[in-house]
């Protein structure tokens, strides 16, 4: 099955590479073209699938799952056409830095028994795999006129005889990384030519599914940290530089811009219309006009001018923050709102930017929601008028604006949200009546994105080791939200994580792909049946923090493997109460 996405029709010839590694460590999902799609749909009788070829081994399509069959040294299926124009003829090779994804699980335990991926193959005596063991090692290889080599080694968590678990090649010119459930786990030199992706087997039978191949496009997103000394590119106006881990203006003077430009990333006004923008600031000084902030909507023509404006939102070290607008030649404040803003404090700002619109937060507060007519595009970036700033954690995320929910459940149930079991809100609360195996409601807001807290009463009305109650994140909807926003819709329907809690104290935190449930971590907790107590699940870039009653129970738990979902309740077993959830800005102190 070939499936092709529609953002081919605009790409253009060349393709931007991103920040990687940045983007897989602060869970941000870039813009992506995915133009091949697969999770084998189950067919009537086993059969090869379309557009693959049997190289090595033994390989055969069945109930949903892409198979290899005997475990011979080395079994190889590769993709044999690649479409990089809707309208033109296949390649039967790559020719573009690409993102190859897929699936797998390993059917034995033995560390000499591998899965895994195969890229830049040109036949069955010349390729690149990495290899991941049963017992947690993931391998880089080389085959060179048939001769294996290692390139490098590391440990990965997540895999396992039995288990599901996601890999994931990123290949660009010179450069490879590598990610396993979403988290970074290798980096490589890649000095061979662009060929054929694949999958592989060494000594083992294994299952596949979920295969995409995508290519990158439009603004990607980043994050920059300034741990390291050494900036990514940055367009300013004063004097600007690293130190002590932060961006720093030392320029006193009216006003200083920094806009980020990181390599690969081309921020162009026309194509910069809805993203989110967030830095942590401090101002040295406490005078009304010593002011630091976020520009936006920078550089972009007006809607009734052709003169381009700039958007501003800055900060006082008294405790004022102002929104300005300047065009035609003149600044505009258009609105004005208290903060609780000192000098030498760091403080975290979300804005989030839409054509004509832009929504502020300070630590996690929304302080401003204002039309910015008449600009309605432009480049973010930082500011100060006459104060030396320090900046830092600046993130850039296309296409992501941010939605809060509060659901206090006085009425229906909204349409939609019911996935499994049956549910009602009589009382005020969400009720789960059924007491199946798993009863699952999901918001169907698709708001799941980094640094957020989602919030939530419960109560288990059973008392067994197995009757469990909990929260349900990350969940993967068939349908709903756009290719542009997750370009993966669709391909990994099902999957969710899920933190869950039994009476008897026992607390879980589990991850379910392809309808199957695996454990991710275990905790205590002292509630018991028929109490209500208070969740709160922490989302920060691929990790997951979770608080019973304000007691820590599991954290920074390492979860990066599902892209945006929704969230929701769950319940196994049992007759559950919920109420009062919330999600809300994670601030970053």
């Amino acid at each position: 099955m070939r499936t092709v996405n529609s953002a081919w029709l605009v790409l253009s010839v060349t393709l931007a590479v991103a920040n990687v590694a940045a983007a897989l460590d602060s869970g941000f999902l870039p813009p992506l073209a995915v133009f091949y799609r697969t999770d084998f749909p189950a067919a009537t009788t086993p059969s090869l699938p379309n557009a693959w070829q049997i190289e090595a081994g033994g390989w055969l399509a069945a109930n949903g799952t892409y198979d290899s069959t005997a475990a011979a040294p080395t079994a190889i299926s590769t993709m044999f056409e690649y479409f990089r124009d809707p309208n033109g003829p296949p390649s039967d090779v790559i020719t573009n830095p690409a993102i190859y994804r897929a699936r797998m699980m390993n059917q034995r335990s033995d560390a000499a028994s591998l899965v895994g991926l195969v890229y830049a193959e040109r036949d069955t005596t010349n390729y690149a795999e990495v290899v991941f063991s049963p017992n947690g090692t993931a391998t880089a290889r080389r085959v060179i006129n048939g001769t294996i080599s290692e390139v490098i080694s590391t440990k990965y968590s997540g895999g396992g005889r039995g288990v599901w678990f996601d890999a994931e090649v990123d290949f660009g010119e010179g450069i490879t990384k590598i990610s396993v459930n979403g988290i970074a786990i290798l980096q490589l030199p890649q000095s061979l030519p662009f060929g054929r992706v694949g999958l592989v087997t060494h000594g083992t039978t294994a299952r596949f599914d979920k295969v995409s191949l995508a290519f990158r496009f439009k603004e990607q997103p980043f994050k920059e940290t300034f741990a390291t000394g050494v900036t990514q590119e940055w367009t300013t106006s004063g004097q600007w530089s690293v130190s002590g881990g932060t961006f720093n203006t030392s320029s006193v003077v009216a006003t200083s811009r920094a806009s980020p430009q990181p390599t690969g990333i081309v921020l162009q006004a026309e194509s910069t219309l809805q993203y989110t923008f967030r830095a942590r600031m401090l101002n040295p000084y406490g005078g009304p006009g010593n002011l630091v902030g976020l520009q936006f909507h920078a550089g972009g023509l007006t809607a009734t001018t052709s003169t381009p404006g700039t958007g501003e939102v800055v900060f006082s070290p008294t405790g004022i923050a102002k929104v300005n607008l300047f065009y035609d030649r003149a600044n505009h404040t258009i609105a004005t709102a208290p903060y609780n803003g000192r000098p030498n404090v760091w403080f975290d700002v979300r804005m989030d930017v839409e054509p004509g619109n832009v929504v502020v937060a300070v630590d996690g507060v929304e302080l401003f929601d204002v039309s910015t007519f008449p600009l309605m595009e432009g480049d973010p970036g930082l500011v100060t008028h006459w104060a030396p700033g320090r900046f830092d954690d600046v993130w850039y995320e296309p296409n992501s604006i941010f939605h809060a929910l509060s659901q206090t459940f006085g009425g229906p149930l909204p349409t939609g949200w019911a996935i499994s079991g049956a549910w009602d809100t009589n009382g005020g609360t969400l009720n789960g009546i059924s007491a199946s195996q798993t009863d699952i409601v999901a918001t169907a807001c698709g708001c799941w994105n980094t640094d957020i807290s989602y919030r939530a009463r419960l109560l288990n009305q059973y008392g067994a080791s197995g009757n469990l109650v909990g929260l349900v994140y990350n969940y993967q909807r068939s349908t709903g939200g756009s290719p542009e926003e997750n370009p993966y819709l669709g391909l990994y329907a099902g999957d969710y994580y899920e933190v869950v809690f039994a009476p008897t104290g026992q607390a879980f935190m589990n991850k379910v792909l392809n309808g199957r449930s695996f454990r991710v971590a275990t905790g205590t907790h002292n509630v018991p049946r028929n109490v209500w107590f208070d969740v709160e699940l922490l989302r920060q870039g691929t990790t997951t923090t979770v608080k019973v009653n304000g007691t820590t129970v599991f954290d920074r738990v390492q979860q990066g493997q599902q892209s945006k979902g929704d969230v929701g309740v769950v319940a196994h077993w049992a007759k559950a109460r919920f109420d009062d959830l919330r999600i809300t800005d994670r601030p970053r102190r």
